[in-house]
């Protein structure tokens, strides 16, 4: 891994995230880090399932969550922005 990438990653801890998962669901927390196959770690986590009706989704206290790498659609972290003017400004390592 690059160090560039890593300081990225750790830029990002205990910082709040939203994770999208390929199963409709969101994921609302706390960065907390990730395993040797990039797993990402949140603590203090809400989870919110996404079914397409207009309601707002119920969301539900899960604390600590390690989300499976292949289940991620997409990661945002609120109010956090990466230099873009880098040689790459993928998000993925």
């Amino acid at each position: 891994m690059s160090s560039s990438a890593i300081a990225k990653l750790n830029s990002l801890l205990c910082q709040p995230i939203r994770i999208s998962t390929t199963d409709n669901r969101i994921l609302i927390g706390t960065f907390a880090g990730t395993d040797k196959p990039l797993n990402i770690i949140i603590t203090n986590a809400e989870e919110y399932r996404i079914d397409g009706s207009e309601q707002l989704p119920q969301g539900r206290y899960v604390s600590l969550v390690m989300v499976p790498w292949k289940l991620i659609a997409s990661i945002e972290a609120p109010g956090r922005w990466f230099d873009t003017s880098a040689s790459s400004s993928s998000m993925y390592i």
